[in-house]
Parts: structure tokens; sequence; C-alpha cells
């Protein structure tokens, strides 16, 4: 089998090639060469204790997710971000070491994230639509407008980031973390819509394996330089 790395490469050339092909053609090109690990969408793992921690081992690596309720999972959680979009070139490097917004101190959003040890080596954040409104807002306001006159109750999925040496794992550290968000907004909370802002060569992760539903404008968003 291809490394994780190597098929990355492999399909973003592909994609480069057919990028006037449909999205339907391309969304299952994608899901056929994408590895999900077995206890990344699988059920039978969960217990009454899951939104205290959830383990996993996959590939021989043994994982916990879990919501961060620590200050030193906090930072780690935000200075993992902040590392990983220094490094991406999304964001100039802070004297504190923590990518933070105004947000992430609100009682709405829960940080989520993955432990190799005690190391974090993911995290996501969902905020939860509130008085402020969300972060999308900014550039999607309109649409989400939409959604909540419709009903819909939205919590915005934000700050997904891995660390660099695990990324080459088949994508299980994030699908554990979407696996966990997802069964946490469905059973732990009212909110029935999810919402994520994702620069456009990510959209196909987020189309393709977890049917988000794409928004055709595009915009320069300045909190990641654009």
């Amino acid at each position: 089998a291809l490394p994780s790395s190597i098929k990355e490469g492999f399909l973003m050339t592909v994609f480069k090639l057919i990028d006037k092909i449909s999205s339907w053609i391309k969304n299952r090109f994608f899901r056929y060469f994408v590895s999900v690990p077995e206890s990344a969408r699988s059920d039978t793992q969960y217990n009454s204790q899951y939104y205290t921690q959830y383990n996993s081992q996959i590939n021989g690596l043994q994982y916990q997710v879990k919501i961060a309720t620590t200050q030193e999972e906090l930072e780690a959680s935000y200075g993992l971000l902040h590392e990983c979009y220094v490094k991406k070139e999304l964001m100039e490097a802070h004297p504190s070491g923590l990518r933070c917004n105004e947000y992430t101190f609100l009682p709405h959003s829960t940080a989520i994230i993955v432990l190799y040890g005690k190391r974090v080596v993911g995290t996501v954040t969902l905020i939860i639509d509130n008085p402020l409104g969300l972060p999308a807002d900014k550039d999607f306001k309109v649409e989400n407008d939409k959604l909540r006159q419709q009903g819909r109750r939205l919590i915005e999925v934000s700050a997904l980031s891995v660390a660099r040496d695990f990324r080459n794992q088949g994508h299980a550290v994030s699908l554990l973390l979407m696996k966990y968000l997802y069964n946490f907004v469905r059973d732990y909370t009212q909110q029935d819509c999810l919402i994520c802002t994702v620069h456009p060569k990510a959209a196909y992760f987020y189309v393709s394996l977890f049917r988000f539903e794409k928004n055709p404008k595009t915009v320069k968003y300045e909190f990641v330089k654009g």
C-alpha cells in the first residue's frame, strides 16, 4: 500500500487534472482512496464514559479523544493550532505561542483534543450559535441567517489541526475528532446544523467524507492571511 502522504499528493494532482469533472465523480474518487480506520467510524467502542474520554488504537498507536478541561490541555490545544498555522503561513507567530480569538473564551465554545500519551496531537473547536453570532458570520452572515430563519440551530466547526508528524496516519486523528464532535453535537447539544469555513483546497475532505454542502462563494479570509 502507498504511504498516505503519496496518496494525498496523487489525489491533489488528479484533482487539478479533472477540476472540471462533476463534483459527484471527484467525491467518489476521494472516498475510494482515503482509508478510514475502523475505530474512526464504528460505534462498537462507545460506552457510558465516552464523553469523558474515548480510547482508540489505530495502526498500533493508542489515542485518547476527550474534551479539553484543564488549563494545560487548552493551552496545548491552542498551541498546536498556532504551530500548525504558522508553519502553513496562515498567520504570523504570536508572542504567546497560542492562536485564540474572542470566541475562544466563550462558554459556548468547546475544545476537543486527541492525546497520544500526554501530548495533544489533534484539536478542533465547536462554537454554538450565541448572541455574538459565529465566526463565519463575518463573511457568510446572509447565508447563516437564512438557515436561522428556517429554524436551524447552528454550531460551527472551527480550528481543526493535527500535529505534522501525525498527518500520515490515513487521516486517523482528524477522523477521530470528527467522529467525536458529530456524536457530541447529536447527543449533548440541541444544535442540528454543522457549518465550517475552510480553505478551498480542503473542501473535498469535508464534502466527500462528511457530506458538507459547499457554498460556491469564495472570500478572502484575513484571519488566516487570506
